[in-house]
């Protein structure tokens, strides 16, 4: 359920996390049927598919807080009021993909959804009164049947780049021969919606160094969770992350199930190398909530999230770090410094304001990256995955990262987290966590984490 947020407030949403500001190929173009024009090497009306296993099936698996995109591009806009003539055949199999007419969150409110068509074998006659950009979601809880899918009529092209396959020019190109409201930028693992405007103002970029990087921030994120493909449940996800334009004047940047969104007014962030890369902190933390474990407890919404943005921080930009930069260490070290018993690592009385609260929050995760390096999360991460323990309130939460955190550091850190002040939700149940943590036997640290600092 949407809840209301505090615009440009960087808070934690049940369900939906919503962000503050942060700081070549030759193509020989032919004409085609269903073409309004000339048609690019990138484009096609006929696709063959083939079944994915289901985004929640992933989700479960992997850990995570959200569906991932489980649609593919084709590259074609229906307008409004169309009638779509479609034929499908099944290829293997029983099972046949389901049409989406339009994106998510890209028109309307955060939440807009796509018209969502299930197809059958043969003829499909398909009419929409509100039209956008086609996608073809092929997914099930068992794999193996596979399909074609051939556009007819009813459909135009759109300006669609896809990495390794489409130049600079070709994609200046097709923004003046195919008009269609909306365009998409494909990569190996990404794919961006936004206006024929925006894209229009800055087509000049490097379309194909963005994705690659969009698609590099990725991997680093799955690095950080541990999906380097040692067991089949480290695999990383099968579906890939959509990054779209959206007009909700109520939201800045957001992740949610199937798609991460921006503003157009700082749509630049995905258009632009610099936006996603020197000074990406804000598609970085949207897409590190699509990676976000499930450990977290319910304070953790706006924190944890940005390990994955430092980082990706570290790797791309290593003479940066926001904590640094932004004078965090300093209020760290005076909420550390509060008297034992004063201090309340969940509550916001122990903290100055919300926005300074979740970095703070922020340097006790980076003080175990500091004493015990980033394998400490990536260990986390796949330790997890492999127990998948039923974690059913705050308290379990906690009581499984502090734990776990003395295993995998092979210390007693019950001090540590007295240090920091994170309680559970009765006292008994705090001073529980902390007999539970000294039976486990484990040597107090040769140097103590909350003394830590970049």
């Amino acid at each position: 359920m949407k809840k209301n947020l505090l615009l440009l407030a960087v808070l934690a949403i049940a369900g939906l996390c919503a962000c503050q500001k942060s700081a070549i190929l030759p193509v020989t173009n032919k004409e085609t049927a269903g073409s309004a024009g000339v048609q690019s090497a990138t484009q096609t009306n006929i696709f063959n598919v083939t079944e994915k296993i289901n985004a929640s099936a992933e989700k479960a698996r992997l850990k995570n807080g959200y569906d991932l995109t489980d649609f593919t591009a084709t590259g074609l806009y229906m307008a409004p009021g169309a009638t779509l003539n479609i034929t499908v055949t099944q290829t293997a199999g029983t099972r046949l993909p389901k049409l989406l007419i339009g994106t998510y969150s890209r028109y309307g409110t955060w939440n807009s959804q796509p018209a969502i068509v299930q197809l059958t074998a043969g003829t499909n006659t398909i009419t929409n009164a509100v039209g956008g950009l086609l996608w073809i979601r092929y997914t099930n809880s068992s794999t193996g049947s596979t399909a074609k899918v051939t556009f007819n009529s009813g459909y135009t092209y759109a300006p669609y780049y896809k990495v390794g396959v489409t130049t600079n020019s070709d994609w200046i190109n097709q923004l003046q021969t195919y008009t269609t409201p909306d365009v998409v930028l494909e990569g190996t693992n990404c794919v961006i919606v936004v206006s024929r405007t925006k894209a229009i103002q800055y087509q000049t970029e490097n379309q194909e160094a963005i994705l690659n990087k969009i698609t590099q921030v990725i991997a680093l994120e799955d690095e950080l969770n541990g999906l380097d493909n040692s067991l089949p449940v480290h695999a990383k996800n099968v579906h890939t992350y959509l990054l779209t334009q959206h007009e909700d004047p109520a939201y800045y940047f957001f992740a949610y199930d199937f798609r991460t969104a921006y503003t157009t007014s700082d749509v630049n962030a995905i258009l632009t190398l610099d936006g996603v890369g020197i000074n990406g902190w804000g598609p970085w933390h949207e897409l590190g909530h699509q990676h976000q474990m499930m450990w977290r407890w319910g304070a953790l919404g706006e924190v944890t999230v940005n390990l994955y943005s430092l980082y990706v921080q570290r790797a791309l930009t290593p003479s940066i770090n926001r904590l640094v930069k932004d004078g965090v260490w300093p209020k760290a070290f005076t909420y550390l410094g509060k008297a034992d018993g004063t201090k309340d690592y969940n509550g916001s009385q122990s903290y100055t304001n919300s926005l300074t609260d979740l970095f703070i929050r922020l340097c006790m995760f980076q003080q175990l990256t500091l004493a015990y390096g980033d394998n400490f999360y990536k260990t986390l991460a796949k330790d997890m995955r492999i127990e998948n323990p039923a974690l059913a309130n705050d308290d379990a939460r906690m009581r499984y990262f502090m734990l776990k955190a003395c295993n995998i550091s092979g210390k007693n850190l019950s001090n540590f987290f007295k240090k920091w002040g994170l309680n559970l939700s009765t006292p008994a149940a705090t001073a529980q966590i902390h007999l539970d943590m000294t039976a486990l036997g484990l040597p107090a640290p040769s140097i103590d984490p909350s003394t830590l600092q970049d």
